[in-house]
């Protein structure tokens, strides 16, 4: 990489074409200090989101390097209920 710092913002309409070409790249997950993976209340998009986490484990990202942010929270609802994962 040529540039020092960057913020590298993928769509989630995008997120599994970026994942499967750092996958044909060995190594490429070290060019990035953190992924931040946000998710909301939804069942298709926390699937999504441990999809994407699970993808980014298995391209040897520590789990150190993500973080989870939970976006639109209801903050009269528990957060823990209001993220489980709904199948």
């Amino acid at each position: 990489m040529t540039i020092g710092n960057a913020v590298v913002d993928v769509g989630a309409s995008n997120v599994e074409d970026f994942l499967m070409l750092m996958q044909r790249y060995d190594g490429s997950h070290q060019d990035f200090d953190r992924f931040v993976v946000p998710t909301v209340y939804g069942s298709k998009q926390q699937v999504d989101t441990i999809s994407t986490l699970q993808s980014l484990q298995a391209i040897g990202v520590p789990s150190s390097k993500i973080r989870v942010v939970f976006n639109m929270v209801d903050p009269k609802q528990d957060l823990v209920r209001s993220f489980a994962r709904r199948l």
